[in-house]
């Protein structure tokens, strides 16, 4: 989808790098905002003098901000006209003036001028843009700063840049000009989307939700960032998402909210790459093994299809690093019986009652191993890590030690089933996994409880890990809640009808109404989340004729 009403068609493909310049943002402070707004009234020719007595500033002040001023008014289809012993006037079509007022209009309040970090943002995401060296003087325009001040915001976009393998290269009299790998610089770009907007309403507007957003939103996005949103508006991002879903099914899986953002920006970032002619031609060392994989020929077959819509050429290679990215997505199965299957042959389901009856006397309680559900759900913890096709993960656990200290029985349990998936897999099961599993186990035991609870559905944007973070503390702190369900955006907004007490948002934006308490926590549950949930659950308990807001159906804005 588009996020305004730039239409990509509309943007030659060699020519969409130029594209981007011609919308680049010249930074503008309150000063210069204000000599624009006193040109626009004057409506005729004024000289300098004239304009700074107007002001009431210094005459100095005003010649100094006029190359500044012009550049900006160029960029809006305005021209600058000086003209010695006479002044200076503005010249343009009438529908270009009423666009500056309306502009400066709506952003009347929010000030123009870039951040240093803002500055170093836009700066990388230019040089990403441009295939031939960038003169100093025309990004130092552009900015709005002095030389040094320039050089200085450019050694710290070199350090965002190292971090990407990617070198920022300074020669005088030649320009400033990036080199590294077209797949690090592909990372670059998405990181940079990711970094610098608000992933919530970014994934609500992508996945399908009711958000609008626009060039000029301050609610959602400064105006620093607009570069990057009519780089969006550049992008294939509707068809990107079109093609996932095809993938996911036909292999019966469903990406999470984050994965299902990146690899859409992935995508579509490859696409317009392609068609600026920047390949990726290096074959991967693992290309013959990732095309064995049991999910490549699906995926394949919607890269071809892409190819054919868009008739640009996708190679093999091109599309065995997309899938290699693709496996490092958190994804979820989406199909009970498949996935049954899957597990049964990979002999995880017997694996996983084996390893619960072991720890019986552990946890105290022998029917988990007798539970097929929560069997099942066990067996989905282990099965990415046990995948000998699934590239390992770096996973981080924050809560470990403070779960190991509080359910020391539970963590022990923990234990002995890792132990257990080592020795009849070999694959050893990292301490942070086997914190995860222990949480998993005490979800597992409240759900068994036969005490009467407050039905909780979680929504969260951010994947499984955060999402078992997220349950064992709430779980911990409030023992009489029963988590319905954890769902990520994208299955909430396909069928937002629920039957809970209340919702619970991991920092996720909802796009809806509902008449359902709605409560934003931090993913860890922070001291002024419990406080808020505390209150709720109090006021609920005074008062017991309240009516029943379950089976309640939320709409959308």
């Amino acid at each position: 989808m588009c996020y305004s009403e730039c239409c990509r068609d509309e943007i030659p493909a060699a020519g969409r790098n130029v594209c981007f310049w011609n919308n680049f943002m010249i930074s503008l402070d309150s000063r210069s905002v204000r000599i624009i707004k006193a040109l626009l009234e004057a409506n005729t020719v004024k000289s300098t003098a004239e304009i700074a007595s107007s002001l009431r500033v210094s005459t100095k002040m005003v010649r100094y901000r006029l190359d500044r001023v012009a550049a900006w008014l160029e960029d809006h289809d305005v021209a600058l006209r000086k003209e010695h012993g006479r002044g200076i006037w503005l010249e343009g079509k009438p529908s270009a003036f009423q666009h500056i007022e309306s502009y400066l209009k709506e952003t009347n309040g929010y000030e123009l001028i870039l951040t240093p970090g803002q500055r170093q943002q836009i700066l990388i995401f230019t040089l990403l843009q441009e295939d031939n060296p960038v003169i100093a003087k025309k990004l130092k325009l552009a900015l709005g700063v002095s030389r040094a001040t320039l050089f200085s915001d450019l050694d710290h976009a070199a350090g965002w840049l190292e971090t990407h393998e990617i070198q920022l290269i300074r020669k005088p009299g030649f320009g400033i000009q990036l080199s590294g790998k077209e797949g690090d610089k592909r990372q670059a770009l998405v990181d940079l989307v990711i970094d610098h907007l608000e992933q919530d309403k970014l994934i609500c507007a992508l996945l399908g939700g009711s958000q609008n957003i626009t060039l000029v939103d301050p609610e959602f996005i400064s105006i620093a960032s607009s570069p990057l949103v009519i780089f969006l508006n550049s992008l294939q991002t509707s068809l990107a998402y079109q093609i996932l879903m095809n993938f996911e099914e036909q292999v019966e899986i469903q990406f999470s909210d984050y994965s299902t953002l990146i690899m859409i920006l992935h995508i579509s970032v490859m696409v317009l790459r392609i068609e600026q002619d920047h390949d990726i031609t290096n074959q991967l060392p693992s290309i013959e093994k990732l095309t064995k994989h049991r999910y490549f020929s699906a995926f394949l077959q919607e890269i071809r299809q892409l190819d054919r819509k868009l008739n640009i050429p996708i190679s093999l290679e091109e599309t065995a690093t997309l899938f290699s990215r693709m496996l490092d997505m958190e994804i979820y199965p989406i199909s009970f019986d498949h996935t049954k299957h899957n597990l049964e042959e990979m002999g995880l389901l017997d694996l996983t009652t084996e390893s619960l009856a072991q720890v019986d006397d552990l946890i105290r309680n022998p029917g988990l191993a007798e539970n097929s559900q929560i069997v099942h759900e066990l067996a989905l913890v282990f099965e990415p890590f046990l995948d000998s096709l699934h590239p390992g993960f770096n996973i981080q656990n924050p809560l470990l030690d403070e779960f190991a200290a509080k359910h020391p029985d539970l963590y022990h349990a923990a234990m002995k089933i890792g132990e257990n998936l080592f020795q009849r897999t070999g694959k050893e099961i990292s301490l942070e996994e086997i914190g995860y599993i222990g949480m998993f186990l005490f979800t597992a035991l409240k759900k068994t409880s036969s005490s009467p609870k407050t039905k909780i559905l979680i929504i969260c944007s951010m994947g499984a890990i955060t999402s078992h973070l997220l349950t064992e503390r709430l779980q911990t702190e409030f023992p009489n809640l029963e988590i319905i369900d954890v769902m990520s955006i994208r299955k909430f907004l396909a069928d937002p009808t629920l039957e809970v007490d209340a919702i619970i948002s991991a920092g996720t934006y909802l796009p809806v109404q509902t008449y359902l308490p709605v409560f934003h926590v931090h993913p860890l549950l922070k001291v002024e989340d419990v406080q808020q949930i505390k209150a709720w659950l109090l006021e609920k308990a005074t008062r017991p004729g309240e009516r029943d807001t379950r089976n309640q159906r939320t709409n959308h804005n």
